[in-house]
C-alpha cells in the first residue's frame, strides 16, 4: 500500500488543527 502525499499532509493538518484547538480549549478552562 502507498501512501499520497496529498492523504498525508491532510492528516497532518487535521492532527494540527486538532491539537491547536485543544491547546486553546485547556489554556481557556485555566483562565
Amino acid at each position: 500500500m502507498e501512501f499520497d502525499q496529498k492523504w498525508v499532509m491532510r492528516w497532518i493538518a487535521l492532527i494540527r488543527i486538532t491539537t491547536t484547538l485543544l491547546e486553546i480549549r485547556i489554556l481557556g478552562e485555566r483562565t
